[in-house]
């Protein structure tokens, strides 16, 4: 409900950010907020104004060398097709050495590949 005192959110815009925040596992840095589906950028901006990470929530990293598509593609920024390539470039060239390697891999979102680092480690 305090999200809803940010002109521009609603019962929905509110309940879409609170499902986008669970499914991370907690926001790691403000910049999250923009990925959120329908949200526009001067709404987020004064969300930001009254809303920060303060804290960041411990989450348990996902090793992209040994985690499966399935365990990949709950990521909510890869989708399964995504992980899946993943999976095969590795089996195909080893150990994946540097997240920056995954921009390699066709259809990789690498303009996400910053918010996708907070969550995978090698």
């Amino acid at each position: 409900q305090d999200l809803q005192k940010i002109s521009g959110i609603g019962e929905k815009l509110s309940a879409r950010i609170i499902k986008f925040r669970d499914r991370l596992g907690g926001f790691l840095i403000d910049e999250q907020l923009y990925d959120v589906y329908g949200l526009e950028k001067d709404v987020v901006k004064r969300t930001l104004k009254e809303f920060r990470v303060i804290s960041k929530p411990k989450i348990v990293k996902i090793n992209v060398n040994i985690a499966t598509a399935s365990e990949l593609s709950k990521l909510i920024y890869l989708q399964k097709h995504v992980s899946e390539s993943i999976v095969n470039y590795r089996n195909l060239n080893g150990s994946i050495n540097s997240l920056n390697e995954l921009s390699k891999i066709e259809n990789f979102p690498i303009e996400r590949i910053d918010r996708i680092a907070l969550y995978l480690s090698l």
